[in-house]
């Protein structure tokens, strides 16, 4: 492996304050905006709405790949999550 290939295992994410309000990760050329300012919405993905994004991708990614394991085509899937929030400190009282 050449320096400049990084193993599949290892993951680089960076996650930048832009100002008081919004923040921005970075993962290989993408990038994604947050509300970092009292959960504003108007800002982008609130710390909460980006957990629970990043657990529905994650169970997404098993699916497609159990299916393709198993020969199933899958068409159409969707995860919802419906949350109560909690502020102090800021997470989640039920999923």
């Amino acid at each position: 492996m050449s320096k400049e290939e990084k193993p599949k295992n290892k993951l680089n994410v960076v996650v930048k304050r832009i100002n008081e309000k919004i923040a921005h990760a970075e993962a290989h050329g993408q990038r994604l905006e947050f509300a970092i300012k009292e959960g504003d919405p108007d800002h982008g993905f609130t710390a909460p709405e980006t957990a629970l994004a990043a657990f529905g991708s994650c169970i997404l990614s098993n699916l497609n790949k159990g299916a393709e394991a198993l020969g199933i085509k899958v068409d159409e899937a969707r995860i919802e999550f419906d949350v109560t929030k909690r502020f102090e400190p800021l997470g989640f009282e039920s999923v």
